[in-house]
């Protein structure tokens, strides 16, 4: 059966979220580049906590870095929000609803992982957890996995059946998550099963792994925005 191509290569928005979708975008790669340089003399130690708690889970988050935070989950729902009003404009019930669980799930995402209630150290060194806490803790990856589902399947929708920059904003929606999780399983095997390397060598490879993940989180947002064109309401 021959494959149906719909012949549609940008969105059509209002002129008005047009606007704020390049606003957001703006905000959210000056956020997100704040947060990377004040993460970037983190210890090799703190990357294996965040990495072992979950998908996106910021630990002893300070009051400059929860408003950033806070900013950055505000962006990426606020740009999710336009490509769904895109969609609807198109008239695509699928898409619609693909953003929205999207959209959902990363909100969720994002409180649950800036929504800490701390630990407890015995005097024995076992760590002791509220039972919040260990629900957050299984909660947030579970919604990380949801909204990767998520983002496949748009993507994959987006690559089969449109061209031109939605096709290769489909492509960035399926290769580049799967991307940030191989480079968080590299470092992980680098700093449980290779042995040999200093602290100060791992806190290297954390902070590339930071910088690459960075850029391949981010590139889906850029490309939205080249997918989506303003237009007289």
């Amino acid at each position: 059966m021959k494959k149906v191509e719909i012949k549609i290569n940008k969105i059509r928005i209002s002129r008005a979220f047009s606007t704020v979708l390049s606003w957001s975008l703006g905000i959210l790669l000056a956020v997100g580049s704040l947060n990377l340089l004040n993460h970037w003399a983190g210890t090799a130690a703190d990357a294996d906590a965040d990495l072992l708690s979950g998908l996106h889970v910021m630990r002893g988050l300070d009051g400059f870095e929860t408003i950033m935070e806070a900013l950055f989950l505000v962006c990426e729902v606020l740009i999710l929000d336009v490509l769904r009003r895109g969609f609807v404009r198109l008239s695509r019930f699928s898409l619609q609803l693909l953003v929205v669980v999207l959209m959902v799930f990363v909100a969720l995402n994002g409180v649950a992982s800036l929504w800490s209630s701390g630990v407890e150290v015995t005097e024995g060194a076992n760590v002791v957890v509220s039972e919040f806490e260990g629900f957050r803790r299984n909660f947030v990856p579970l919604t990380a996995m949801v909204v990767y589902g998520a983002e496949l399947a748009l993507g994959g929708v987006l690559t089969v059946f449109y061209r031109g920059s939605l096709r290769l904003l489909g492509v960035a929606l399926m290769v580049c998550p799967t991307l940030v999780l191989m480079l968080s399983g590299v470092y992980t095997y680098l700093y449980t099963e290779v042995g040999g390397l200093t602290l100060a060598e791992l806190s290297t490879y954390y902070g590339l792994m930071r910088v690459a993940s960075f850029v391949l989180s981010v590139l889906p947002f850029v490309l939205m925005r080249k997918a989506v064109e303003g237009a007289e309401d």
